[in-house]
């Protein structure tokens, strides 16, 4: 097995001992997992994916009272269409593409009307697995300026 030599400062020492003592005799996964933590926030800031915190349920306004969870998640925002079903009453497709490349649509629909809005997520492995739904095309004429090459099919000839 490879070995690989590291300096300390006095102040970091103090920190390395605190996590050789939380850790045990297995410091070497805790180092390891820091650095793949850096690499991965490192590689989501250089291609533009940011930390996507959002709610999924029921929010009532006037009450403020919500029935649901957040989550979050690595991702880029693809694009966002509104549709307008009548007065004060819409729903608003959010797509993002993922860190590992997994698309998810967040779809909240909003009513004005009844002062609430319902929230919720779909997740899908390609961008051709939205193809069939029915959702407004500037979704995809946005996504496709956001990403050129996203609809390009890859031809193994």
């Amino acid at each position: 097995m490879p070995k690989k030599t590291f300096y300390l400062s006095e102040e970091d020492l103090l920190v390395y001992e605190k996590a050789k003592k939380i850790a045990g005799e297995s410091i070497s996964s805790v180092l390891i997992q820091g650095l793949k933590d850096f690499v991965a926030k490192w590689e989501m800031q250089e291609f533009g994916f940011k930390e996507v915190q959002l709610f999924e349920g029921e929010e009532y306004y006037r009450d403020q009272y919500s029935k649901g969870q957040y989550f979050k998640f690595s991702g880029k925002q693809l694009a966002e269409a509104k549709v307008e079903h009548i007065q004060g009453v819409s729903t608003i497709y959010t797509l993002y593409l993922s860190r590992k490349g997994k698309f998810l649509l967040y779809i909240m629909f909003e009513d004005l009307t009844k002062d609430m809005c319902k929230c919720s997520k779909e997740i899908y492995d390609t961008i051709g697995d939205l193809k069939g739904k029915d959702l407004p095309p500037e979704l995809f004429s946005q996504a496709d300026k956001a990403m050129p090459n996203l609809f390009v099919e890859v031809l193994d000839i």
